[in-house]
């Protein structure tokens, strides 16, 4: 029996790492038979780690579907590993959008910006985030390859499931947003209006460094 236990907290213990770490995706289906072959052990203890991590909320086990990685909370490291990426992605989607000289749709940016002052103004954060996520949207539509709009969009759309669920338990967390973002989204939204992208790029290094220390004390 305890060496049922013991396998049951390796298998727990390398399949929680693993998804902290953001080396298992959201989204990934985990198959019993594969990870008893990478652990060396039965599929029983897998199912039983299983188990565990949907109590923990890890993953979802579904009908004829099986486990499915439904976390998105990261630590800290994988966090800040995830805005450094995209910066990155955001360096690479401006170099292109001044290289092929992209004028943004207007219209869509100011319809934007009022968005987001009538969030701060209602205090309304799921609104908030989902037209902050307008914005990416936009911009990452200008980029010519599918898989790169798909990465981006994809990462920043956990980072914002991670930050919705802390505003949820801590109002305060969106108070400290709104403060921090009130000296960097107008002039970077006016940059994208006058398609000044060094500007723009500027103020989205300050917006990812901000969010880095924030995440480093929070």
């Amino acid at each position: 029996m305890v060496r049922s236990i013991n396998y049951t907290q390796k298998a727990y213990n390398y399949l929680k790492e693993q998804i902290d770490n953001n080396v298992i995706l959201p989204g990934t289906h985990l198959k019993e038979i594969e990870l008893a072959e990478k652990l060396a052990m039965s599929r029983t203890p897998i199912r039983s780690a299983m188990e565990m991590l949907e109590e923990d909320g890890y993953i979802r086990i579904e009908p004829y579907k099986g486990a499915i990685v439904s976390k998105t909370t990261l630590n800290t490291k994988a966090i800040v590993d995830r805005l450094q990426f995209v910066e990155l992605l955001i360096s690479e989607l401006l170099r292109q959008m001044q290289d092929k000289d992209i004028q943004v749709d207007i219209d869509a940016i100011i319809n934007i910006e009022h968005e987001l002052e009538k969030c701060c103004e209602e205090d309304n954060y799921i609104s908030y985030y989902d037209s902050k996520l307008k914005l990416f949207h936009l911009l990452a539509s200008y980029h010519s390859n599918h898989y790169f709009r798909q990465v981006l969009l994809n990462t920043i759309s956990d980072l914002y499931d991670i930050y919705r669920s802390r505003v949820e338990k801590h109002h305060k967390t969106f108070l400290k947003e709104q403060e921090m973002m009130s000296a960097i989204y107008p002039p970077l939204i006016e940059g994208l209006k006058k398609q000044d992208y060094a500007t723009v790029h500027k103020y989205f290094r300050m917006w990812i460094n901000r969010l880095i220390l924030h995440q480093i004390n929070y």
